[in-house]
């Protein structure tokens, strides 16, 4: 089969264009997610609102690096090559044969093998044939044949002779990968186990148990972190200490809360407010080591209040927070409420 035709620089580029963004887009978008996923770090303690901030401005980071940087260099390179390979733009005669591809340019021809032939993508646009050799490839814009059915032709034909020159492709299952997903009873580690297993699931061998067990995989890491963060107890040798300390802060706070409440007639709108009347008062929390939004726990509620500490696991409103040791019979001349 022969097919004669000249390509020009906007073929190129347009081509270019196509390959960035949108060949195989759904692979690249996956890998994205699961780079922005597995490298996305989250404050401590973990909030699913800031995870998700922080995953979706690392997805947008990691996308304009993907897609945009790789454009520009490859638009670059394509610049360069141009200039330097005019026959790149000369009037081509492509011609197969039995042992392989003819190219005829007005100087010189190349020959490749079936053997040297890596594939041959039958794109939406586009014949796109690339080499085992080296990096080059050969595009075929599908608007230089004279009808559709005669690109599918051309392509079909090469697809043959490869076939026939390497052999039939044996079709494989993902089931040697099954046993990997023991991996995802590992913590972090399983997360990308079970990324790269739905991943091969998905588009190499689209095999639905790899897909289940790679989900798997994601979300034994996911419950395993939500428990251990909601319901298992962090302690340190430092905590008794710390609790000691935020006990004896709070019950001192809770008498310069109701002297502040005497002296103006209603309770401070914030513990700031209150240290402006006592400048010494310590109202941080040691249990909250940010720089910022570090004070205990306090919140007017009308002529009552709350006032606490977040407690061993750092986390606002559980069971281990702790509150100023007021008796029952001070809560009738306090304003001091639990939550």
């Amino acid at each position: 089969m022969e097919i004669t035709l000249q390509k020009t620089s906007a073929d190129y580029k347009k081509f270019i264009t196509y390959y960035c963004f949108k060949h195989k887009l759904s692979q690249k978008l996956f890998i994205i997610v699961l780079i922005a996923a597995v490298c996305n770090g989250s404050d401590r303690p973990f909030t699913l609102t800031s995870y998700l901030i922080n995953f979706i401005g690392a997805a947008f980071a990691y996308t304009f690096i993907f897609f945009l940087i790789t454009y520009i260099k490859s638009t670059l390179r394509l610049t360069k090559t141009l200039k330097s390979h005019k026959h790149l733009l000369e009037e081509i005669t492509i011609i197969t044969t039995e042992i392989g591809i003819e190219i005829q340019y007005e100087a010189h021809k190349e020959s490749w093998q079936w053997k040297d032939i890596k594939q041959v993508e039958d794109l939406p646009d586009y014949i796109y044939i690339t080499w085992y050799s080296n990096l080059s490839s050969l595009i075929l814009p599908k608007k230089y044949f004279s009808s559709a059915n005669e690109a599918h032709l051309f392509y079909v034909s090469i697809e043959n002779k490869l076939l026939h020159s390497n052999g039939p492709i044996q079709k494989q299952d993902g089931r040697h990968l099954y046993n990997w997903g023991f991996l995802g009873l590992i913590p972090n580690v399983g997360v990308v186990a079970g990324f790269v297993l739905l991943f091969k699931g998905l588009f190499t061998y689209k095999d639905k148990k790899l897909i289940v067990i790679g989900i798997a995989d994601i979300l034994f890491t996911v419950v395993f972190w939500y428990v251990f963060t909601n319901f298992v107890i962090i302690s340190s040798p430092f905590d008794e200490p710390k609790s000691k300390m935020a006990q004896s802060e709070l019950n001192s706070i809770v008498k310069n809360i109701e002297f502040f409440h005497q002296q103006k007639g209603s309770y401070p709108d914030s513990l700031g407010q209150l240290r402006t009347e006592e400048e010494f008062l310590f109202i941080y929390d040691p249990f909250l080591e940010t720089e910022n939004e570090n004070y205990f726990h306090y919140s007017k509620i009308r002529d009552k209040y709350t006032l606490s500490s977040v407690g061993i696991d750092r986390l606002p409103n559980t069971l281990d927070d702790i509150y100023p040791t007021v008796t029952q019979g001070d809560t009738i001349n306090f304003g001091f409420v639990k939550q």
